[in-house]
């Protein structure tokens, strides 16, 4: 998980290169984290990191923020439904390379 602003792309990219020697770039899967307004543009994004599986952003909001800080539980549609698209990337690749994971029930 990486944040989609400049200094999250520099951490994960020297992240990236201290274990692809000992992990396939293959087996590496991106997923933007508080991705909002200030982040860089997603289809950049996706041409920096062309090597490896990006199976998604998870949308960000200064509203969200504001709600996650306060400490309660709370549902927020856009993030979930965010997961739910993560998610079914996830289960796709497992179900490529042999997992029988079952599908989230709703």
């Amino acid at each position: 998980m990486s944040e989609s602003n400049l200094l999250g792309i520099k951490k994960l990219i020297i992240l990236i290169n201290k274990y692809t020697k000992e992990i396939n770039k293959e087996k590496i899967n991106i997923i933007f984290n508080k991705y909002n307004s200030n982040s860089i543009d997603y289809q950049i994004l996706i041409k920096i990191l062309k090597d490896f599986k990006i199976l998604g952003k998870i949308n960000y909001s200064k509203k969200i923020e504001t709600l996650i800080n306060t400490g309660k539980i709370i549902k927020i549609n856009s993030i979930k439904k965010d997961l739910l698209k993560i998610i079914e990337k996830i289960i796709k690749e497992n179900r490529k390379y042999g997992n029988r994971i079952k599908k989230p029930v709703e």
